[in-house]
């Protein structure tokens, strides 16, 4: 529980003592029982009374001074936080798409988002202008460079889950493994001679199957943060 649930919570306690004390001026019989002369019953409720009434006031001010620039402030770090993250997932399924166009759910889910927000994609794609020449784990590794230093600046206003996504994708070794697959790909081309044979093409190994599948995991770990917006 976060210092403004416990603030409001003791205000709300505040308001119930003030409504008791307030009810049990008109209705004498309402309220707690103390054996003592009424002198001492009024002294006791009117210092509660006034307790209660300037922890209501405390809280007021606190409530218009402290919570509500918080809140017009969270809104428009939400914003950003949004516009980054949208457009780390963007430019990764682009990658995506280029290297495996088939409608999986990723796929159909990208085409889905890209259709549902048609000017927001306008103003993504303006913020990359530039044509990108890297190879795929290259523009992996410098989209991923990009998202951590723009994200980084707004650790303090996210959730604990996105910040928890974000530490995986910061520090997952998927892309190091697509590179693997890569130059053992490479390898099996120079070591074994092209046959056409069906036991021969048994033998080899599907590496990009291998390399769509560590590709999808990746992939899985950015739809997972989009979709905590």
């Amino acid at each position: 529980m976060n210092m403004t649930k416990i603030l409001f919570s003791f205000a709300i306690l505040s308001l119930i003592v003030i409504l008791i004390i307030i009810t049990n001026a008109f209705l004498p019989n309402f309220g707690f029982p103390i054996l003592a002369d009424q002198a001492i019953i009024d002294k006791i409720n009117n210092t509660v009374l006034s307790l209660a009434t300037s922890y209501i006031t405390g809280y007021l001010i606190y409530y218009i001074t402290i919570v509500i620039p918080n809140i017009k402030k969270q809104k428009v770090y939400n914003q950003f936080i949004k516009d980054i993250i949208y457009q780390f997932y963007f430019d990764t399924m682009q990658q995506y798409n280029v290297y495996y166009f088939e409608p999986d759910e990723y796929v159909l889910g990208f085409q889905d988002f890209s259709n549902k927000n048609e000017k927001y994609i306008s103003y993504i794609l303006n913020l990359h202008a530039e044509e990108n020449k890297l190879n795929l784990t290259d523009t992996l590794f410098e989209e991923r460079k990009l998202f951590i230093n723009d994200i980084i600046d707004f650790f303090e206003y996210m959730t604990i889950e996105q910040l928890e996504i974000i530490k995986i994708v910061r520090t997952t070794d998927l892309i190091s493994q697509i590179i693997v697959i890569e130059l053992e790909q490479e390898q099996e081309k120079v070591e074994v001679e092209v046959e056409d044979t069906l036991d021969v093409q048994e033998l080899k190994i599907n590496y990009s199957q291998i390399k769509r599948n560590i590709f999808r995991e990746y992939v899985k770990l950015i739809v997972d943060l989009k979709d905590t917006i």
